[in-house]
Parts: structure tokens; C-alpha cells; sequence
């Protein structure tokens, strides 16, 4: 009787140890736990310590290059003419390798100059970055400055950006009939288009177009040149009428239908140089007498050949005569 009961007693005191071992097993889990969890928290923040430690020397890094960039300019700003311009050469290869950070530090120092010879040299830094607020800041300045060779720079820097330019470019010329007569906003209409015209690409096409047939005969004469290098449907048709314009802008049609030889099975260009050859401007005369010559198709070198028995004056005799011998055609002297 009390060998069973001792029996339960230690029974229930092997149960009480299992609830002991139990419990201080799950104690030493939690414990393990938040160890795990501290030492994720102490990583974490290693990491973010690190991330830190990396993100200021970056902030550093582009610090002390802003400050050289400033310094840069600045020595720039201070020099004669010959040191400013051997000087622009090293510093565009040096801005070329800091990247575009280098580019609002640029575009501030040239906003804030009012030297056009100082411009002059910044811009051409700046046209080695075809960078969206290049091109915006460039255009905005080539309306601005009223000096020649500051407006060349710039137009030569934007005519290498290329398509990066066009967009921008073909803004300029979209304004209102008011707008086009103010003074500022027709010199702005004709740089953007003297710029483009230099660009020679596929996609200055549409903006030219527009001011293929404007009021001013500076920006069509600009358009008629740029668009008669380029083998677009819609462009003959324009260079056709432009033989009714004035000198310039009809020299610059003939010079280029001179050169369309390929339209002359279904256009006949022919026709309309020929009766080019009675303008009463001389010039306008003798082109065309080169301008058919260069096409050598038969008919226009009957049309040649028909005007040398003409009263005509010498000089636009000498440019049929000319125009002829290019050719070493057999069939002009029997038509004499």
C-alpha cells in the first residue's frame, strides 16, 4: 500500500521534472530567439551604418567635384584670350569625364556672364553635352545675344546635337502671325532655321516645310536651300514655284532641280529652267544654263543649244557654252 502510493508520488515527481525540463527548454528557445534577433538588428544596422559611410562619400565626392568644376571656370574667367582657348581644350576633356554633374555648374556660369567672349568659350565646353537643358539653354541664348560670333559658336554647337536639337529647334519657329512681325521673335525664327538647315537630317524636313512659304523671303530662301538636299514627294513642287520667287530664293530652287536628274521621267524639269535662261537677272540666267547641263538629258541640252541662236548677253552665252563642253556632247555643235 504505501509501495504504490511512494510509486505515485515519484510518478508525479518524474512529471513535475518533465514540466521543469519543459519549461526551461522553451526558455532557452526564446532565449536563442532574441539572441537571432539582436544579432540581425546589429547587422542591420552595420549594414545601414556602411550604407551610410558609402552614400557621404559619394555626397563627398560629388562635392569636391562641383567645387573643382567652380575652380575650373573660374580659372577660365581670369586668363587672357591664348590661355582661354588652350586652356577650353583641356577643360572639355576634363568635363567630358565628370559627366553631366558638370553641367548645371556650367549653365549657371554662363547665364550669370555677360562677356559674349566668355560665353563664347563656355559654349563651347557645353556642346560636348547633348543634354536636354544644353540645348534649351543654347537656343535660349542664340536669341538673345546679338553677337556674331558668340550666334556661330552656338549654331555650331546645336548643329552637332542633332536630333537632340530638332525638336527644340522646330519650337522656335511656330508662332503667330503677330508674333513673327516682332523684331526679337523674327531674328529668334531665323537662327533656329539657319540652325536646322545645317543639321541636314530626315526630321528637319517638317519644320522646314513650314517656312517654306512664310512671308519673309530670308526664311524661305533659308528653307528652299536646306530642303532641295533632300529626295521628299512634297519638296519638288516648292522648288518648281520657287522659280517665280525672288533672285535668291530662285537661284537657290535651280541650283538644286540641277541636281535631280532622277525626277526626270516624271517631272519635266526641262521647261521651267529653260525659260529660267530669258530672266532678265543674269545670274539667274547663267545658273540655269548650269543647272541644265548638269541634268544632260536630251532635251535640255536642245534647250541649250536653241538659246545660243539667240540674241542673249555674253555671259549667259559663255555659261550654255560652258555647260555644253561638261557634257562632251556630240549633238550640241549640229545645233548651232
Amino acid at each position: 500500500m504505501s509501495f504504490k502510493m511512494r510509486s505515485t508520488d515519484l510518478g508525479d515527481v518524474s512529471m513535475e521534472d518533465g514540466d521543469t525540463s519543459a519549461e526551461s527548454s522553451g526558455l532557452i528557445g526564446q532565449l536563442s530567439k532574441r539572441r537571432e534577433v539582436s544579432r540581425l538588428k546589429a547587422d542591420g544596422l552595420h549594414e545601414s551604418v556602411e550604407q551610410s559611410a558609402f552614400f557621404a562619400t559619394d555626397s563627398q565626392a560629388d562635392t569636391q567635384a562641383d567645387i573643382q568644376i567652380d575652380q575650373a571656370i573660374a580659372q577660365l574667367l581670369t586668363e587672357d584670350f591664348h590661355r582661354q582657348w588652350d586652356h577650353s581644350k583641356q577643360l572639355a576633356k576634363q568635363f567630358s569625364e565628370w559627366g553631366d554633374r558638370s553641367i548645371p555648374i556650367l549653365l549657371r556660369h554662363l547665364n550669370a556672364q555677360s562677356d559674349p567672349d566668355i560665353q563664347w568659350f563656355l559654349v563651347r565646353i557645353l556642346s560636348r553635352f547633348a543634354h536636354p537643358s544644353v540645348i534649351e539653354a543654347l537656343s535660349a541664348l542664340l536669341v538673345k545675344t546679338s553677337n556674331e560670333h558668340l550666334q556661330m559658336e552656338i549654331t555650331k554647337a546645336l548643329a552637332g546635337f542633332g536630333d537632340c536639337a530638332i525638336t527644340c529647334l522646330s519650337s522656335l519657329l511656330t508662332v503667330s502671325v503677330d508674333q513673327a512681325l516682332e523684331p526679337t521673335t523674327h531674328r529668334q525664327r531665323l537662327l533656329a532655321a539657319q540652325v536646322l538647315s545645317r543639321i541636314r537630317r530626315t526630321k528637319t524636313i517638317e519644320p522646314l516645310l513650314t517656312v517654306a512659304d512664310d512671308p519673309d523671303p530670308v526664311l524661305r530662301e533659308i528653307a528652299i536651300e536646306a530642303l532641295g538636299s533632300f529626295h521628299d514627294a512634297r519638296i519638288t513642287p516648292l522648288l518648281l514655284a520657287a522659280l517665280e520667287d525672288e533672285p535668291a530664293i530662285c537661284l537657290e530652287a535651280i541650283r538644286a532641280l540641277g541636281r535631280r536628274s532622277d525626277l526626270l521621267s516624271a517631272v519635266d524639269l526641262v521647261t521651267p529652267l529653260q525659260s529660267c535662261l530669258h530672266s532678265p537677272h543674269e545670274v539667274i540666267a547663267c545658273e540655269s544654263a548650269m543647272a541644265l547641263g548638269r541634268l544632260g538629258h536630251r532635251l535640255a541640252i536642245t534647250a541649250l543649244g536653241e538659246q545660243l541662236s539667240e540674241p542673249i548677253a555674253t555671259p549667259v552665252k559663255t555659261s550654255i557654252v560652258q555647260a555644253l563642253g561638261r557634257l562632251h556632247s556630240k549633238q550640241w555643235p549640229l545645233l548651232l
